[in-house]
């Protein structure tokens, strides 16, 4: 088991300008008036680390009694995010992106962020619909969860294992 350690100062401030000081999860930010923190996406308990691809920053109400969980769906919701994805939509769109990264690096383990950022890539869209790119991280984390309920891949110690993609 992994021990916590404190986050510091310095790793707080790097997360949540590299999350433009939005929640990751529902998308309130600082100018909302809120108070964000830094969150471990995959928990300490469940095999996570103070890594900074295992780091996100969450909004105080996000964050409020996950404790050990991984969140799965948003804890508000939020008008603003426009249309919908259709799962279907982001299950192919994260398969297909997991799998050119597999080909391309022949790799086969990488974390949920270096999943997102992957799907995120400009060039690994299949060109058919514009309204959903980029892909929003939540869709893909739902999708990475649907694969990994499907047997199509493996969530363990805050890896994915793409070997069956």
């Amino acid at each position: 088991m992994t021990l916590r350690r404190d986050i510091s100062k310095e790793v707080r401030t790097l997360i949540f300008s590299r999350d433009n000081y939005k929640c990751r999860f529902c998308g309130c930010g600082r100018e909302d008036n809120i108070k964000l923190t830094v969150d471990h996406f995959f928990p300490i308990s469940k095999g996570g680390t103070n890594d900074l691809d295992n780091l996100w920053t969450l909004c105080q109400e996000c964050n409020k009694g996950k404790r050990d969980m991984i969140l799965k769906k948003p804890t508000k919701e939020i008008s603003s995010v426009g249309i919908p994805v259709p799962q279907e939509y982001s299950i192919e769109q994260v398969t297909q992106a997991l799998q050119h990264y597999k080909k391309s690096t022949n790799q086969e383990q990488l974390t949920i962020y270096q999943a997102i950022i992957v799907v995120q890539t400009p060039g690994l869209t299949d060109g058919i619909n514009p309204l959903f790119y980029p892909l929003p991280a939540q869709a893909i984390v739902n999708a990475i969860h649907s694969l990994e309920k499907q047997g199509k891949l493996k969530i363990e110690k805050a890896m994915l294992d793409v070997s069956n993609l």
